[in-house]
Formats: C-alpha cells, structure tokens, sequence
C-alpha cells in the first residue's frame, strides 16, 4: 500500500445531536502530501451532511467532525475537536454547549481555576484556612472593673490551632459571642502563639488610656448580647470605636442596628490591627480576651470562634 500507510474511517448512525467517529491507523495523507484526508459527501442516516476532516500527526492526534445541518437549532452547526494521544475533548460546541469532561491533565475544576496538571481545585487553591470554635455555653466571666492593661487582668480564652503543614498567618478573623452591659467598658484582645497582641476594641466611644482608667466619660451605653454575636477583621464594616453609636441607650450591638461585622481598632492602645499577626506561624495556643473597666456593669463570654488563614 502507497506510503505503507492504512488509513480506515467509518461512519456510524448518526442522530440529530450525536455523530460517532472511530479512526484507526497511523500517520499518513491522502496522497496529496499534505497530511489530511477530508471527505465532504458523507451523508448521516437521517440524510444531513455531514463534513469529517482528520489532520493525523504522531499518532493521530487531532480530529474535527461538523454536522451541517445544526440538529439543536440554535442556528450554529456542531463542532467537535479532539486532539491530544490518547485524544481528549478541547473544545465546546459552537451551539453552545460546554463540555464537561476532564482535562488531560487529570483536573476536575470547580471553580475558576487555571490546571497546571493533575490538580483538584474546590476554591482558594494554594491557601489553607484554620478554624478554630469554644463554646456556646462557656459562660466565662469577665472580671467586672478588673482591666489594668494587661491580658491577666481579663477574662481569657484559649483556642489551640495544630500544625496542618501550612501555618503562616496571612489573615485573621474572630467571632465573638458576650453578654455584657455597657460596651463602653470593655477592651478586647487577641493574642498569637508567639505573644503578639492586637487590640480589636477599646472602649468604644471614649478615647481612655490602655490602662483601665475610669474618668468621667465612660463610652458607649449599649449593650452585647450572647444571641447577637460580633465579629472583628481588618475588613470589617463598621469601625469598632463606633460600635453602638447609632442605638439607643441599653440597646443591643447587631440586634438592635444590624451592625455586626467590625473593623479591628486599637483606639489609644499600642499596635495596629490584624495585620500584625501576618507571616507568623500560627500553631500554638492563641487567647481572645475581655476586659471590663468600670463597675457594676458585668458579663461573660459565651462562646469564640477563631478563624485564620494561611498559606
């Protein structure tokens, strides 16, 4: 046989929507020299034109069949193309439809992302995120006008993050779930393994020395709630020295003016906000702390969640 080449392509039934193709042999051309063989005067069963084009390289590698006579009637004809040894579907259809199949590099993507080979992808590839839960139902108390500064003079609890081989902090949350009259009072801090402490809130509506110093104006007068929790980022809506603000007296934070999500502020406090724990490494005991600086008003922490991510 001419060029030692055997070339052999069978047409089977072909249905509004489905063309089968079976190819087999090896490199070679149709005499002219030029690689492809293309037949224009196949018909499919249902009598439609069918166009088959086959432009074999090593190993036959790539394959293109249109059908004509646009069966879905979106008004584009259908387009296949494999490619690839052994060959694997590329393309989407011209009328629309996508394929679903799986790359050749062996990825099932669910979301955005770009293969680089035999990857599983389910969102944030590269990143790893720890969260990290106590309570409901600690019932922790904060220690009532006992604040002076420091992490010992407030009611503190601990959240123990394990080493899941990537542990360097890129980004901090915490969730916090008190019961507390008079948000005014109160200081919150979190504290990493390695000592770093940032402060998320200090006495919100009032500017007092990071010592627990009472002086006449003693900050906003609303409320915390167990049931209502907030929540403290760099990323947060609301300033946290606002908090409360727009309520009335003994109204409740979030239940009362929808304000939940907070943006961390040290207000006269030493340090930023949680950007200073980024490129730490987070395995360790972290703390998330409460302290009150004023009297009679009490409360208690009823449950924290510590979210981090990492990469």
């Amino acid at each position: 046989m001419d060029h030692m080449t055997s070339k052999t392509l069978s047409l089977q039934t072909l249905t509004a929507a489905t063309l089968t193709l079976f190819l087999a042999g090896c490199p070679g051309d149709d005499g002219g020299g030029d690689g492809t063989t293309t037949s224009n005067n196949d018909s499919s069963s249902d009598g439609s034109s069918v166009t088959i084009t086959t432009t074999p390289t090593t190993g036959m590698t790539n394959m293109t069949a249109t059908d004509t006579t646009d069966p879905d009637s979106t008004g584009t004809p259908e387009t296949s193309t494999t490619s690839g040894n052994p060959m694997t579907d590329s393309g989407t259809d011209s009328g629309g439809m996508t394929d679903s199949g799986t790359d050749s590099g062996g990825m099932t993507d669910s979301g955005g992302m770009t293969d680089s080979g035999g990857m599983t992808d389910s969102g944030g590839m590269g990143d790893d995120q720890d969260v990290v839960s106590a309570g409901p139902g600690l019932n922790l108390a904060i220690p009532d006008f006992a604040y002076d500064g420091t992490t010992a003079s407030m009611g503190c609890v601990d959240l123990i993050v394990a080493d899941d081989g990537t542990n360097n902090v890129v980004d901090v949350t915490v969730n916090l779930s008190a019961s507390h009259t008079w948000v005014g009072d109160l200081t919150i801090k979190v504290v990493s393994p390695l000592g770093t402490i940032v402060t998320a809130m200090a006495r919100p509506g009032t500017a007092k020395p990071d010592d627990g110093t009472t002086v006449a104006d003693a900050g906003d007068s609303s409320n915390l709630l167990a049931s209502s929790p907030v929540t403290f980022s760099d990323n947060g809506a609301t300033n946290a020295e606002l908090m409360g603000d727009t309520i009335p007296d003994a109204s409740v934070v979030c239940q009362d003016d929808a304000q939940c999500d907070f943006l961390a502020n040290p207000d006269t406090a030493p340090g930023g906000g949680f950007s200073d724990f980024l490129g730490e490494n987070s395995v360790g005991t972290w703390q998330v702390c409460v302290g009150d600086s004023a009297n009679l008003d009490t409360g208690s922490i009823d449950a924290v969640t510590l979210t981090i991510d990492q990469n």
